[in-house]
């Protein structure tokens, strides 16, 4: 093996060695592990916010237009908040039970 390429490969080793170094005393650094965690949480949010936008604008588009039916406002307003307005009664019907067969069988 010649001086030069002895030399090489002293610089090669050398070279790597303190990329290694580096590399582990960036990854070990507390902070540096902290700043990747931050980044990963930044990338789940903004899947979340992407997931979320369609269904923001399907509720703005639907309050738009009970904005401008005041008789629908009204209608939603009862239906999804159970709203009773002064003087009204609301009849709530509930379903019989079902007697179950089996039950019946087995007396």
């Amino acid at each position: 093996m010649k001086k030069n390429e002895k030399n090489d490969t002293i610089y090669k080793y050398l070279f790597w060695g303190i990329i290694f170094i580096t590399l582990f005393c960036i990854l070990a650094n507390p902070s540096t592990r902290d700043f990747i965690s931050l980044l990963s949480k930044i990338h789940e949010l903004k899947t979340n916010i992407e997931k979320i936008i369609p269904e923001n604008e399907k509720f703005e588009k639907r309050l738009n237009y009970l904005k401008t039916k005041p008789k629908e406002m009204e209608k939603a307003v009862k239906a999804d908040l159970n709203y009773v307005a002064e003087n009204e009664v609301v009849y709530v019907f509930e379903e019989p039970e079902q007697e179950n067969n089996e039950d019946k069988n087995e007396n």
